[in-house]
């Protein structure tokens, strides 16, 4: 994975223009993509998750829905 595939914590907030903990509430609420750790002290995203979030949240919002539900259940 280069380094061009993932977004620090602080550019995916200056990217998608929300705070810190709108996008932790969201997160939590299943209406964001969740952050990965990269060191103890560093999260991180997939460039791609967060492009596609921004093409269309809500419709990302209800497949990343749909996803974890079908994961629990099988």
């Amino acid at each position: 994975m280069s380094d061009s595939e993932i977004m620090l914590s602080k550019e995916v907030e200056r990217e998608v223009r929300l705070s810190q903990p709108t996008i932790w509430r969201m997160q939590k609420a299943g209406l964001f993509p969740r952050y990965f750790k990269l060191s103890p002290k560093k999260n991180a995203a997939h460039r791609s998750e967060i492009a596609n979030w921004k093409r269309d949240p809500q419709g990302w919002a209800e497949r990343n829905k749909a996803a974890s539900q079908g994961a629990q259940n099988g």
